[in-house]
């Protein structure tokens, strides 16, 4: 195992973090923060979920993908960076619907957090699996694809 779950949170540094990017499946969402994203709240436990994490032009780039169908799709992308042995710190800046070759801008989400920073919390991560919290509370368990 890549690292043990301990009260602080993984035992990695952030760039191991990063390190093992890919695609990840959602399992499921564990905990949902009331504040949560309204896209997050409909939808993190009804359809397909990825996160796929990958290193371009020098930036760690992130992509939340939700699988409506065959041809929709939900997607919010940003960048994320190390902070700390077991944060990591997200911004999303490319939310968006997508039906075939067509991209549809939507809001980011509650106005009263859109301004906070958001972050991910390692609270367990092996090659296979990873338990995060993110910043409003919610609490995610992946596995690599």
């Amino acid at each position: 195992m890549r690292s043990q779950v301990s009260a602080r949170g993984v035992g990695c540094t952030p760039y191991e973090v990063h390190s093992i990017g890919g695609t990840h499946c959602l399992l499921g969402c564990l905990i949902q923060a009331g504040n949560a994203n309204y896209l997050q709240k409909a939808l993190s436990n009804q359809t397909s979920n990825f996160q796929v994490i990958e290193e371009e032009e020098g930036q760690v780039r992130v992509e939340n993908i939700v699988q409506l169908g065959p041809l929709l799709a939900i997607k919010a992308g940003g960048t994320c960076a190390p902070e700390g042995a077991s944060r990591t710190m997200v911004s999303l800046d490319d939310i968006r619907a997508e039906l075939g070759p067509f991209r549809i801008p939507l809001p980011k989400g509650n106005s009263s957090s859109s301004s906070q920073p958001a972050y991910v919390d390692w609270l367990y991560l092996d090659d296979d699996l990873r338990i995060t919290r993110g910043s409003k509370g919610s609490m995610f368990i992946h596995t690599k694809s």
